[in-house]
């Protein structure tokens, strides 16, 4: 569409303003009368590792706006007696203070696992179950750093954990849960009592 600008058939500023702002906005897909919305891929570590791969949640919260990077994710043993565990490790991206680190992470101990279920009606929201509950911790020397003022430096690697044997994640694969949430509990202010590190 080509308008001369010097003729007298020039559209009005309010025409050129609305023609403006329909070049430069997105193109609206639809398919019928229904719009298609694309969702956003899944992040690296959103999913939990097998069995529990059909569980997602809010694991890049762990992220801090860009602190961290999340780098892993693994079972393996934790703490004095080698219970096991979903270890997740994470690498600092810039100069932080354990400190930080300890009340960033205090904001996500609370970890429950939860089964969402359609209800008859498709319309209505999905009946939500809590399948499980647990603790996210992390180490002593991140703990013991928070009280003696103690940065960690650039490209330097913890971990964060919850305790998930054997028992625990039948419960999650049985229950078909789907869906875990890290959130903050106000009795919560510790470490973990049973770290080595």
């Amino acid at each position: 569409m080509h308008f001369n600008m010097n003729s007298s058939n020039t559209p009005s500023r309010a025409l050129r303003l609305t023609l403006m702002f329909c070049f430069s906005t997105p193109a609206v897909f639809a398919i019928g009368q229904e719009e298609v919305e694309t969702r956003k891929p899944l992040g690296k570590f959103e999913k939990l590792p097998e069995p529990l791969d059909n569980i997602t949640g809010n694991v890049h919260d762990f992220e801090a706006g860009g602190l961290f990077t999340l780098t892993g994710v693994r079972f393996g043993a934790k703490g004095f007696g080698d219970d096991e565990a979903l270890i997740w490790s994470l690498t600092t991206n810039k100069t932080v203070s354990c400190r930080h680190i300890v009340v960033h992470f205090n904001k996500l101990r609370n970890v429950r696992f939860f089964k969402s279920q359609q209800r008859i009606q498709e319309d209505d929201p999905p009946f939500v179950f809590q399948v499980y509950s647990t603790r996210l911790f992390f180490s002593e020397s991140v703990a013991a750093g928070a009280a003696n003022s103690v940065n960690l430096p650039p490209n330097d690697v913890f971990e964060v954990w919850i305790y998930l044997n054997r028992k625990a994640i039948g419960t999650l694969v049985n229950e078909k849960s789907n869906r875990t949430e890290f959130s903050q509990s106000l009795r919560d202010i510790g470490r973990d009592p049973k770290s080595r590190y």
